[in-house]
C-alpha cells in the first residue's frame, strides 16, 4: 500500500496506481477533471503513464459550472 494525499486528504492504495486509475476510482470524466501532480499540472495524455508513488500529492479539480 502506498499513502497519497488527494486534496488534501491522506489516502491508501495499492501500489502501482496511476492517475487514469484515481480517475476511474473516483468516477470522474477524464474530459472534466484537471489534475495536479505534486505540483505540476498533468496533461490528459500523460493521466495512463505516470505511476503514483507513496507521498505523492494529487488535486484532482472539477469545473463548477454557474452563470
Amino acid at each position: 500500500m502506498i499513502n497519497l494525499m488527494i486534496n488534501g486528504k491522506n489516502t491508501s492504495f495499492e501500489e502501482g496506481i496511476s492517475i487514469l486509475d484515481l480517475i476511474v476510482h473516483y468516477k470522474l470524466d477524464t474530459k472534466f477533471v484537471a489534475v495536479g501532480h505534486n505540483g505540476d499540472v498533468v496533461k490528459k495524455e500523460n493521466y495512463p503513464s505516470i505511476v503514483l508513488s507513496d507521498g505523492d500529492q494529487v488535486e484532482l479539480v472539477k469545473p463548477v459550472g454557474g452563470g
